[in-house]
């Protein structure tokens, strides 16, 4: 297989680049103070536990018996570090490891799309000290792992739609399978690929051997998804691919709608609807089954549906917000987490949802100076990047690889939007941005002449 090996030596700058990256990715936990668990989130206790259960037993378990929450790829690569003596720094090392061979992709594929070498270097800058992708190669969550499978997922498509090949068919329907099944943002996009790839296929005319199998093949390679929710019915009764969906679409976004009409905080609602709390649940829900009950989940899908079908308007509302925060929150809490200086839960979400973006800015100025600063450096290279972006849509508005690209990224942002979306969701979008501008800045003649270095894989 064929992939984007732009030169046959080492172009100046790459390797600069690379080691400054990699220093930095090792050198920030003994800079940077932090605290004794800076590894843990919230989802990170079902992560570990769920690898645990694998690794002890084979099964896929949590404490009240089968998983079906959690999708299982990401505690399947927690069990590489459950092996070691010492799991979190083996698997922190994999994840920086990770980050790298994704910044190497990034600009292998900005320069073969774009032939200019500076641009890509300039691209690959981006994507090795960006604070976003740094930060999370130190959570134990699936951020890191599922980018760079997302990554091999637009790397392959792309050189499918640059040359419809079998091959490229196979490992980008592939890599989007394993991506999905870290983290399960990508589901519908399983399903709706094979359909882009049947348009494409009749807009460009390919001969009939090559669109029919390419069809074919990723149509196959979704099954997978589908056996997954086979499991989840055979051992729990439940029909989805994965309960987290149905568990934020009723304490999330059906709780934020309700907290609006009731005029009170995010956060107080999610509290009293019983979030996270089986006690308070039950007491708010007495006709439903227990919490940790898979029956309980279609209760709660249908709820959350009818509470944001009945508010159609106030909800697109909180959901566009979220699309926003997704891209401009720097989301450099984080950081502050990590070193002790940010509660572990809360926060501004609940304070943004109740507030609003304006009015939790205003007193994070007055009251965290120093927080506020370094999340108004980097949203200014957030706002640089953007600029970036839409001056590549407006130069090559005509490049279907552009557009499919652009359409991934619409499609991400919709998924993803609502009043649980923060800054972290942008972590497999900022790969795109960087291939958008690859394409809004290229250099054709260079471009040609470099389409003589591809090497094999």
């Amino acid at each position: 297989m064929k992939t984007f090996l732009p030169h046959k030596g080492i172009p100046p700058g790459f390797l600069t680049i690379l080691v400054i990256s990699l220093v930095i990715r090792i050198a920030l936990p003994f800079l940077g103070g932090f605290e004794r668990n800076f590894y843990k989130s919230p989802d990170t206790d079902d992560y570990l536990i769920s690898a645990r259960t694998l690794l002890q037993s084979g099964c896929f378990n949590n404490m009240d018996g089968p998983e079906i929450k959690r999708t299982p790829g990401y505690p399947c690569f927690l069990m590489a570090g459950m092996v070691t003596p010492k799991p979190v720094a083996i698997v922190i090392v994999l994840q920086v490891l990770i980050d790298i061979f994704s910044v190497i992709l990034i600009y292998q594929v900005a320069f073969f799309l774009s032939g200019n070498l500076r641009l890509s270097l300039f691209i690959m800058a981006l994507a090795a000290f960006d604070p976003l992708h740094i930060i999370y190669c130190y959570k134990l969550l699936s951020e890191t792992l599922f980018s760079c499978l997302f990554l091999l997922f637009l790397i392959f498509a792309v050189r499918w739609l640059r040359k419809p090949a079998i091959d490229a068919a196979i490992l980008s329907t592939t890599f989007l399978t394993l991506a999905t099944f870290v983290r399960p943002v990508t589901f519908y996009l399983n399903i709706l690929f094979p359909f882009m790839i049947l348009i494409i296929s009749l807009i460009k005319k390919l001969p009939l051997k090559t669109s029919a199998l390419s069809l074919l093949l990723t149509v196959l390679f979704v099954c997978p998804l589908f056996v997954w929710q086979y499991r989840n019915h055979a051992v729990a009764n439940y029909h989805g691919f994965s309960a987290i969906q149905d568990i934020n679409l009723y304490f999330y976004n059906a709780a934020a709608v309700q907290a609006k009409l009731e005029n009170k905080p995010f956060y107080q609602k999610q509290h009293e609807l019983g979030f996270n709390n089986p006690i308070q649940f039950k007491a708010s829900h007495p006709d439903y089954p227990e919490l940790n009950d898979a029956k309980v989940y279609s209760y709660l899908k249908k709820d959350a549906v009818r509470v944001i079908l009945s508010h159609p308007v106030l909800y697109a509302q909180i959901h566009l917000k979220g699309i926003f925060r997704i891209l401009i929150d720097p989301d450099m809490v984080e950081w502050f987490r990590m070193t002790g200086q940010y509660p572990e839960s809360g926060g501004l979400l609940g304070e943004v949802a109740d507030s609003g973006l304006i009015a939790t800015i205003c007193r994070l100025m007055e009251e965290r100076p120093v927080f506020f600063f370094i999340n108004l450096g980097a949203g200014l290279l957030l706002a640089c990047l953007y600029i970036l972006v839409v001056i590549s849509l407006i130069r090559q508005s005509g490049h279907p690889v552009l557009w499919f690209l652009f359409s991934i990224l619409l499609y991400l942002l919709l998924v993803s939007g609502g009043p649980a979306a923060l800054g972290r969701f942008r972590h497999p979008i900022m790969p795109l941005f960087y291939l958008i501008i690859a394409i809004g800045f290229i250099d054709r003649k260079k471009r040609i002449a470099s389409q003589g270095h591809e090497t094999v894989l």
